[in-house]
């Protein structure tokens, strides 16, 4: 070794030392076959590098070339260390609150989803009941009643039960759908896709391969649903379609899920921009989710082809279920 002013030894601690002189053998293994490798390829290497020093644990970026004589022999080596302990603690630090962050979102979006279910199944089971009895209470009198105003009321007290009715049935299914805990994706894509399609008046096409029941991850199930429902509820709002096609498919140790529309497309780098300004959540609702579940979401768009939003989950890693 030798002596550079910048560096964080003292002179007499490395001046003319061996790695083992001053460093853990197992530090100086590292470095030691670190540099004999550039030596005997003759081809320069960086490395990062953890000492146990005496004031605790030092990382150091080492970048070293072999050192030629005018002949072009190797006859050494020349480099350089930069201390990046500091560098490498925040790099830790911040890795630690995004991982905090991850599963804050997580744990986040599973609550949200436990009380959709509830609300939902409380919508169908208890208002949507009450809705009921309420109505057919309601025939019963028109039937029993021998005037013919009251009639008439009953009649539009009736019609105003059955819109009720209706409103708490659609709410519940957009909050969780029976169909996705009961029968699984596939089941509960192709009926999605064919209420929207009744909505809009688009043609409805729906392929999957190698899909059944409840073969995946429950966190994929919500999240491939919750992304298939964004999407067609923009088709539904804004695209124009004549046809949509949802396709969810394997492909290798991936599940992938794609929704297509010919319609009239719009510029995604301007949708994109609008979600860091607090718009277009929807768009910034499926980008968190798919991050979420590990998975990458690509959206293409133009006027003439219509848009495509593609999303691909990992199959083979563990992830926070999202029930």
């Amino acid at each position: 070794w030798v002596f550079n002013k910048d560096a964080d030894f003292a002179p007499e601690s490395v001046l003319g030392k061996r790695d083992e002189d001053f460093l853990s053998p197992e530090n100086a293994t590292e470095l030691t076959e670190f540099k004999k490798r550039i030596i005997d390829s003759g081809v320069g290497d960086r490395k990062e590098i953890s000492f146990n020093l005496p004031d605790g644990v030092a990382t150091y970026d080492i970048t070293c070339e072999p050192l030629r004589d005018a002949q072009g022999t190797i006859v050494g080596i020349t480099g350089a260390g930069v201390n990046i302990t500091e560098r490498k603690r925040a790099e830790e630090e911040l890795l630690e609150a995004n991982q905090r962050l991850k599963y804050l979102s997580q744990h986040t979006l599973q609550i949200l989803e436990t009380e959709r279910r509830r609300i939902a199944q409380e919508l169908h089971d208890d208002i949507g009941q009450t809705i009921t009895a309420l109505k057919i209470k309601m025939e019963d009198l028109k039937i029993k009643n021998k005037s013919t105003k009251l009639t008439s009321n009953f009649e539009e007290c009736i019609q105003v039960a059955e819109l009720a009715l209706n409103d708490v049935r659609t709410l519940s299914l957009d909050l969780r759908p029976a169909k996705l805990d009961d029968l699984g994706l596939t089941a509960a894509l192709r009926w999605l896709l064919d209420r929207q399609a009744n909505v809009a008046g688009f043609n409805a096409h729906f392929q999957e391969d190698h899909i059944s029941g409840h073969d995946l991850p429950k966190h994929l199930e919500i999240t491939s649903f919750r992304v298939a429902q964004e999407a067609l509820t923009n088709v539904v709002r804004h695209a124009h379609s004549d046809n949509v096609f949802l396709k969810l498919f394997r492909k290798g140790h991936e599940l992938r899920i794609s929704i297509q529309d010919d319609g009239k497309g719009f510029v995604v780098s301007d949708a994109f921009e609008k979600t860091h300004k607090g718009q277009c959540l929807g768009l910034l609702g499926m980008q968190e989710r798919v991050a979420l579940a590990s998975g990458r979401l690509k959206i293409t768009s133009s006027a003439e082809r219509g848009t495509k939003v593609l999303a691909v989950f990992p199959l083979t890693q563990p992830n926070e279920e999202i029930l």
